[in-house]
Parts: C-alpha cells; structure tokens; sequence
C-alpha cells in the first residue's frame, strides 16, 4: 500500500511540474498580448488538471489489472499442508536429509515434540507400546518417545509415537 501512495505522490509531482514547465514555456514565447493571458490560463488549467488527472491516467495505464489479495486462509491451509507432508516424509528421509528438513521446519516454527517424562494424553500421543515402570509414580507417563511428532506453532501437526509406563501390560 505505500508503494502506490509513493507512486502517486511522484506522479502529482512530476505532473505540477510538467504544468509549471509548460506555463513558463508560454510566458517565454507568447508575446506580450491578450494571447499570452489566455495562454497562461490554458497552461495553468493543464498543469492543474495534470495534477489532478496524470495520477489516475498513469495508475491505470501501469496498473491495469487491481492488485490481488491473498485470501489469508488460503495460504494458512496451503503452508499446513506442505508442513503436514515433510513432516510425514521424514521417516522415511535419510538421516542427513532428515537433519536438514527439520532445519527448514525448525526455521518456519515447527517444532519437534517429544513428550518423554510427561503424562500420557490420548488426544497428544500415539501410544504404540507399554512397559512397567520401575517407579508406579509413573505409572501413566510416557517412557519414551519413538517417533516424534511436530507442532506448526501451537497446532500439533503429526502425534508423537510414544511407549508409556503402564502396570497393564494389555493397554
């Protein structure tokens, strides 16, 4: 937006100064006459209608076509779904590629999630596997994180898989 204030406001200057060009012309050349007050006149009206005109003549001839908003929406779902698939192709990555992909990730605000030592919580964690804890305070936690998950900012992108402390074995 104040790229085309600035380009207006050059456009105003440039189109002032091609009336008062023009007006100065008229007083050099026209001699002194009734002419050379109607000229004035005529100079004075072009340089002010310059003003007034040239930045609506020049916005449209450079910018034919209105500017496009990105519908902000649109590019959220867009940066989600290209986060949402690196994040689901690092598994498969080698691990050279996949220390530069969480890089970029890590750049962009994605986040690794490794839960170790915290409750378990079904709607966080994808619990594959249990194991008893040596301590039944916690009983409950995440032992250990197999596979990561990622959070785009707040927002969990893939759950971690995680093995929790469990004294049942069939959970």
């Amino acid at each position: 937006m104040k790229e085309r204030v600035l380009d207006r406001l050059v456009i105003s200057l440039a189109a002032t100064l091609i009336g008062v060009v023009v007006f100065v012309v008229v007083l050099a050349l026209v001699p002194e006459s009734p002419q050379r007050i109607v000229a004035g006149i005529v100079a004075a009206v072009v340089g002010f209608v310059g003003v007034l005109g040239m930045p609506l003549l020049l916005d449209f001839l450079v910018h034919r076509t209105p500017p496009v908003e990105e519908d902000p929406y649109t590019l959220r779902d867009q940066r989600a779904a290209l986060v949402r698939g690196l994040v689901d192709l690092l598994p498969q990555l080698p691990d050279g590629l996949v220390w530069q992909a969480e890089n970029a990730l890590t750049k962009v605000g994605v986040h690794p999630v490794v839960p170790d030592g915290e409750p378990v919580d079904p709607g966080r964690h994808h619990v594959v596997g249990t194991e008893p804890p040596l301590d039944t305070a916690l009983v409950n936690t995440v032992a250990r994180t197999i596979r990561p998950g990622y959070a785009d900012g707040d927002r969990l992108v893939s759950h971690p898989k995680v093995v929790v402390y469990t004294m049942d074995p069939e959970r």
